[in-house]
Order: structure tokens, then C-alpha cells, then sequence
């Protein structure tokens, strides 16, 4: 089963193939041609399963990613630091994180959201 549908270059805006691309293009996601929708869905992909410098100094935001950094202060030998949990920009569906700690004073637990 395909649902989505990735046609990259020029040779696909040309009237050559019209009627195939009508059949192998119905009832799925397609994305064509040299737009932007068509590049940021393969890059989108290619940084998601390759994370590069782009990833590094942008967050990408939509409907299903998280909108704030999620995070914590700890004392870490003897010093207030921050500790991250999740990440903006990641899908809130798959975000994820496993951490232990001890609670010294009281029986609280800041979180702290950073837009």
C-alpha cells in the first residue's frame, strides 16, 4: 500500500505523462513538481532520519510538534542547572524521556515550559 507519492524534478511538470500520473497519484499524497511543498517534504524527511546544521539552528513547528522547550532546574554537584526533557519541535506523539532524581527538600517538582 503506497500513500504518499514524491515526484522531484522538472521532467514532471511537462505534459508527457499526464494520464499515468492521474492514475498513480489518486487517492494519495502527492507531491510534485519543484515547489516548496515537494522540496520541504523530502528535506523534512532527510533531516528527520539525518539531523544536520539545519536542525541544529532551527525548529521547525507544525500542528503535531511541540511549541516550547520543556525542562527542569536540578542540583547538579552543588550547582542550579537546567535540565531539558523535551525539545520544541519534536512530535508531541513521539516525544519521550526516562529520568531519575531524588527530591531533597519538599515534595515538588518544577517544570519549567520556555516558548
Amino acid at each position: 500500500m503506497i500513500s504518499s507519492v514524491y515526484l522531484i524534478g522538472e521532467a514532471f511538470s511537462r505534459d508527457w505523462m499526464k494520464e499515468s500520473l492521474r492514475y498513480l497519484c489518486k487517492g494519495r499524497r502527492v507531491f510534485q513538481g519543484n515547489n516548496l511543498f515537494s522540496k520541504g517534504a523530502c528535506y523534512g524527511m532527510m533531516e528527520r532520519l539525518t539531523p544536520g546544521e539545519t536542525g541544529k539552528n532551527h525548529v521547525f513547528l507544525g500542528k503535531d510538534k511541540l511549541k516550547s522547550n520543556i525542562g527542569m532546574k536540578v542540583l547538579r554537584r552543588g550547582e542550579v542547572s537546567y535540565q531539558a526533557l523535551l525539545d520544541a519541535g519534536i512530535n508531541w506523539y513521539e516525544a519521550k524521556n526516562t529520568m531519575e532524581f531524588y527530591l531533597l527538600e519538599g515534595r515538588a517538582v518544577e517544570i519549567l515550559i520556555t516558548s
